[in-house]
């Protein structure tokens, strides 16, 4: 099988996987219709240019080029339809979209900038409906003239038009591209730029490509085979585009596990292939000692890739990468709330609930571990479990202290690093000695069950550095409410059985 048939198959699988997706998502939208469209098309195409790579002698490359009009018209048509749908609004179309999570803007501060034409005091609709039949235009002219190509004479038959149409539209389909992301503000880039930078990348290729051909009269085998290939990468960009956009009505879902094993097995699938590629120079130009060194340094290779995929700090710092660019939100809820709540009642760990409480919340925010102070029954918080951390010793805080107060008061997830930097946010807070001098302690999680505080659990920096914000504080306090249940009810049971 040559390398065209397998790039043509794989992005054939690809687009048929996007537009399954994509279909279960559908909410009856004409935006999402068109995105629909050109997911089909774009399997449509890939099968036909895998069928001419199998059968070179069947298929001529002049049967092929109607898919390749049908592909553009759709991406076309997408991508217009994105603009068109926005003039209505004088919006952009990611202006409903969710923004990276951060601060809000001022409420006088306009979000989302408008279209260029929208700028001033002319109406966007009449360059962009020319830009349209342009485009329409183009492409019927093509699709006749294919049509009409044997009934030609001979000198009327001639590949450059082809090439050339070919050429002006992918233009277009650039141009379109810029226009989307160009005329988008900075906070809706965040929502569109993997739509972008996909399509954009597809047509620029197709634009080398292209004017490579109409150069020479002919065109590049390699190129020609290469477009398979990369057609199937663009595939999770416009998906993860596709779920950032809630306004295209495409309940899109990527899942978190699926998006961090997929790229861990690209990168390494992209390693190995540079490694193999070194490991075959180093055969061909070591003489004697070529075979031994290859396989020498294809063994380190491996061995290399097979530690790196083993450190947990390296695999900590991948998901806040994943969860930074691909995601609305950093966290999967329901993925970390059933995970925490199995950690609380998994017995086989033969952990008592204090060790497990701590490990549940710690797994949230990737620490390595911490320590659970509670109530040792007078007027004092004690240690009462810890995980990769040292023991207390004698230290004690006092029910009524400073700490525990603010804890019950506040009912904050509290930063150390930033009590200590900014105390003047956090008014009647005195953190004790300890807890000053200790470089490793992070995070303070109160466990308040109703008006009481049952404790809080100290968690260790994680292993990759990542900043708090929101979302990690209410869904550490929402576990830590949960956590002080289950303690709860351990201290009722206790006292039941000591009575």
């Amino acid at each position: 099988m040559s390398l065209g048939v397998t790039g043509y198959a794989i992005a054939a699988i690809g687009f048929a996987a996007l537009l399954i997706v994509l279909l279960i998502g559908w909410q009856r939208r004409l935006q999402g219709a068109l995105l629909i469209l050109a997911a089909a098309a774009g399997i449509l195409w890939a099968l036909t240019l895998a069928a001419q790579a199998i059968w070179p002698e069947r298929i001529p490359l002049s049967l092929v080029f109607p898919a390749e009009l049908l592909r553009d018209a759709a991406w076309i048509g997408f991508l217009w339809g994105l603009i068109w749908q926005a003039r209505s609004h004088r919006r952009l179309p990611v202006s409903r979209a969710p923004t990276r999570p951060g601060p809000p803007l001022p409420p006088t501060e306009n979000r989302f900038s408008t279209l260029p034409a929208a700028a001033g005091n002319t109406d966007p609709g009449r360059p962009l409906a020319l830009l349209g039949v342009a485009a329409g235009a183009l492409i019927l002219g093509l699709t006749t003239y294919l049509l009409f190509q044997p009934r030609l004479p001979e000198a009327w038959i001639r590949v450059d038009v082809l090439l050339g149409g070919k050429l002006l539209l992918t233009l277009i389909a650039l141009l379109l591209v810029e226009q989307i992301y160009r005329n988008t503000s900075r906070e809706g880039r965040w929502a569109i730029k993997y739509l972008c930078l996909g399509v954009g990348g597809v047509y620029l290729f197709d634009f080398y490509m292209y004017a490579e051909s109409l150069l020479f009269r002919n065109v590049d085998a390699g190129l020609w085979e290469a477009r398979g290939f990369i057609n199937a990468l663009v595939v999770p960009l416009i998906a993860v585009s596709a779920a950032r956009n809630p306004q295209w009505s495409l309940d899109v879902y990527v899942s978190r596990g699926m998006v961090f094993h997929t790229a861990t097995l690209l990168g390494a699938g992209v390693y190995l292939l540079l490694m193999a590629a070194a490991g075959y120079y180093l055969r061909v130009f070591g003489g004697e000692w070529g075979t031994v060194f290859q396989a020498v340094f294809l063994f380190a290779a491996l061995l290399s890739l097979l530690a790196l995929a083993a450190s947990g700090r390296l695999r900590a710092q991948f998901k806040v990468f994943v969860s930074k660019h691909f995601f609305n939100y950093k966290y999967d809820y329901r993925e970390e709330w059933l995970r925490f709540i199995a950690t609380l009642a998994d017995e086989t760990r033969h952990e008592a609930l204090p060790t497990r409480v701590i490990r549940a919340l710690a797994d949230i925010v990737d620490s390595p571990g911490g320590q659970l102070w509670m109530r040792d029954g007078g007027r004092h918080f004690t240690q009462a479990a810890q995980i990769n951390m040292a023991e207390a010793g004698d230290h004690a805080e006092p029910v009524d202290g400073s700490l525990a107060r603010y804890l019950l008061d506040t009912g904050w997830v509290l930063d150390v690093a930033e009590c200590l930097s900014e105390p003047e946010r956090h008014a009647g807070l005195q953190l004790p000695d300890w807890m000053r001098d200790s470089e490793r302690i992070w995070l303070l999680i109160p466990l308040k069950q109703g008006v009481e505080l049952l404790g809080f659990v100290v968690l260790l920096a994680p292993r990759a550095h990542r900043n708090i914000n929101w979302e990690d504080r209410d869904l550490l306090k929402t576990a830590g409410l949960q956590a002080a249940s289950h303690l709860a009810q351990m201290e009722a049971l206790q006292a039941l059985s000591e009575a």
